[in-house]
């Protein structure tokens, strides 16, 4: 027995397997275990660790197109933890739950404005700072990608605005107002000032 033929056999079983173009490395009941390095026909590869067939250990995707790179931890096939970067500039680094951004993690947007703290399903929702590509930035806690309680700043560090529940100051400042003037009983001046 060639003990080379062998592995050479049953690295194209596997590759014949998984419908993709070829797959180099090592391999335990007929599927991707260990070191490997996968090439799909659309020009996709995945270099790194695998186990039962599956991505699971440090890896690095590389899209076909080349629209995105996947570079760090996977499990079961998922991309878990690392870096991913996009052609438009595009580039979050961080945990990920399920394919989305989760736990900590920064994002860099192609207009080079970036969003450091905490995610939650593809969100920012948390802790965190967006800092624009002007140099101003929005400080505290985020929902659902906005500013919910916290403070606006200009690029030389002069707050903008503060921000509670999701409403700024003024519109605060405004509501109390408009309800004043209805408990007051003066409606045109409460119209007026929400007009």
């Amino acid at each position: 027995l060639d003990p080379d033929g062998d592995k050479e056999r049953e690295a194209k079983e596997v590759a014949e397997s998984f419908l993709i173009k070829d797959y180099e490395g090592e391999t335990k009941n007929g599927k991707p275990n260990g070191q490997g390095t996968c090439t799909w026909a659309d020009g996709s590869t995945y270099e790194g660790e695998w186990r039962d067939g599956e991505h699971h250990g440090q890896g690095t995707f590389t899209s076909g197109d080349p629209v995105m790179v996947l570079q760090g931890e996977w499990k079961d096939g998922i991309f878990y933890k690392g870096k991913e970067t996009y052609v438009g500039g595009s580039c979050y680094e961080g945990e990920k739950k399920d394919g989305k951004n989760h736990g900590q993690g920064t994002k860099t947007y192609p207009n080079g404005s970036t969003y450091e703290g905490e995610w939650k399903n593809g969100h920012r929702r948390g802790n965190g700072t967006y800092t624009r590509s002007d140099g101003s930035k929005e400080v505290g806690e985020f929902r659902n990608d906005f500013l919910w309680s916290g403070t606006s700043y200009d690029n030389e560090g002069n707050i903008i605005e503060k921000y509670v529940g999701g409403l700024n100051q003024k519109e605060i400042e405004r509501e109390n107002k408009f309800i004043k003037l209805i408990k007051d009983k003066k409606y045109n001046e409460a119209i007026n000032l929400m007009s």
